[in-house]
């Protein structure tokens, strides 16, 4: 996947990523699945890290691996900037909320909760597609400046 989201993101103008309705919409919708399943499995009497996989697992649209290449085959070219931007939400923030609510639960939280925070978020951001989401988000603001 990442080698498409390159060749994506580095063709994608980017005032087109420009979206704020989309991505209103679709961070609050995934967002919402993602609470209410939670919710809903805490009040399953489920631990916290289960509930959140549970979220992910609900709230997870597969905007990358299935998203990119659907839209394009699909909608054509035009396209492929609201399934980057619904990659960008679920991979860069869905996930990292998941993985720090289910680190939370493994970790516990003592006086050192935030050094611990800290760490588990360095180790999730060098994740290979946080990282390749990172560079292609640069090299579209770069090549947006020239």
């Amino acid at each position: 996947m990442p080698a498409p989201l390159f060749d994506i993101m580095a063709t994608t103008p980017r005032h087109t990523l420009d979206q704020p309705a989309f991505i209103a919409a679709f961070g609050l919708g995934a967002g919402g699945v993602f609470l209410l399943t939670v919710m809903i499995r805490l009040k399953q009497s489920r631990h916290l890290a289960d509930a959140s996989l549970d979220g992910l697992n609900a709230a997870y649209p597969n905007a990358g691996f299935i998203g990119l290449p659907l839209c394009l085959l699909a909608f054509g070219h035009a396209s492929l900037a609201s399934a980057v931007i619904a990659m960008i939400l679920t991979v860069c923030v869905l996930f990292a909320v998941a993985i720090v609510l289910i680190e939370r639960v493994a970790h516990g939280a003592g006086p050192f909760m935030l050094a611990e925070f800290y760490k588990r978020e360095a180790e999730v951001t060098s994740g290979t597609i946080l990282f390749s989401t990172v560079i292609s988000l640069v090299t579209v603001c770069l090549a947006g400046m020239n």
